[in-house]
């Protein structure tokens, strides 16, 4: 059984010297189950931490002594768990006549397994084991709800944000990083964050259950900044022997510092809020308010 043909011939031949018996040649085919191992089906490969799953397997060996099609099956299965699985259970069900064909498994909460199966051929010997290996994760608590897309410059109001939860899960922990000049605290699956008015940022989540950590979700926070409507209150030109004070009129006012840029550069003398030209021809005006990245 562990190593032969998986057909035999028998030849039946006539006794010697007679003329009334013609020889006869038959096939019995070898039902061996060496060197093989079942397949699994519905074997998760893994499963949430945090809750408890009931699932179903199914197993199958088929002889194959005559082609990959063969439907001769063993006669039954064998199932364990050979590895983990600390507050597990799993029992067998039977199925068209083949013993223990199904096994129905229940989890805990937390911890992994290794279940293992074989087969039991017509004549009880057994096969190599197969197994179903089941590991754990952390649901990532994605998206965040409740972040804004963008900040209006200068905005400091605070704002909620939230986890996504898997219902039925515990064993869960948020933990939640802002921007560094932001503030922030959590209560549970929520958190409300404050901005700083100057700068966008990230705000990262991870979930925690049983020593494992999920992927980090993200909310990236941009900062628009703030186009000050500016004009320039002084003459349109100016003769290249005159000069003028202009002034910058800028609605909203600037929160921060003004200042000047002029070209050529040696034109003219800014002051905080407006600047003297000197006589020339022609010159470039730009004003620019700086705030957190504006212009």
């Amino acid at each position: 059984w562990t190593d032969v043909p998986q057909e035999v011939m028998v030849r039946v031949k006539p006794v010697s010297g007679s003329t009334c018996i013609s020889q006869t040649d038959f096939k019995i085919p070898v039902l061996s189950v060496a060197g093989t191992a079942p397949t699994i089906s519905g074997c998760p490969g893994s499963f949430i931490i945090g809750r408890s799953t009931s699932f179903e397997m199914e197993a199958t060996l088929k002889y194959n002594f005559k082609g990959s099609d063969d439907d001769e099956e063993v006669a039954g299965y064998e199932w364990q768990i050979s590895q983990g699985g600390s507050g597990w259970s799993l029992t067998t069900l039977d199925q068209n006549g083949i013993i223990r064909k199904k096994a129905q498994v229940n989890t805990d909460i937390q911890n992994d397994v290794i279940i293992r199966v074989r087969g039991i051929s017509h004549c009880g010997r057994v096969s190599n084991w197969m197994e179903c290996s089941i590991t754990r994760f952390v649901q990532a608590p994605c998206p965040i709800v409740g972040a804004p897309e963008f900040l209006i410059c200068e905005n400091t109001e605070t704002f909620g944000v939230l986890a996504t939860t898997v219902p039925g899960v515990t064993g869960y922990t948020y933990h939640w990083t802002y921007p560094p000049t932001w503030s922030g605290s959590a209560t549970g699956q929520g958190a409300v964050v404050t901005p700083d008015g100057l700068n966008g940022g990230t705000i990262v989540l991870v979930a925690k259950a049983f020593g494992l950590t999920s992927a980090s979700c993200t909310a990236e926070i941009d900062l628009v900044p703030i186009d000050p409507l500016t004009s320039v209150i002084g003459g349109s030109f100016l003769c290249d022997d005159e000069q003028e004070t202009y002034a910058l009129n800028i609605s909203p006012p600037p929160s921060s510092q003004v200042t000047w840029s002029v070209f050529p550069s040696n034109v003219a003398t800014p002051a905080s809020a407006a600047f003297v030209c000197s006589p020339l021809t022609l010159i470039n005006l730009i004003s620019r308010m700086i705030n957190a990245g504006g212009r």
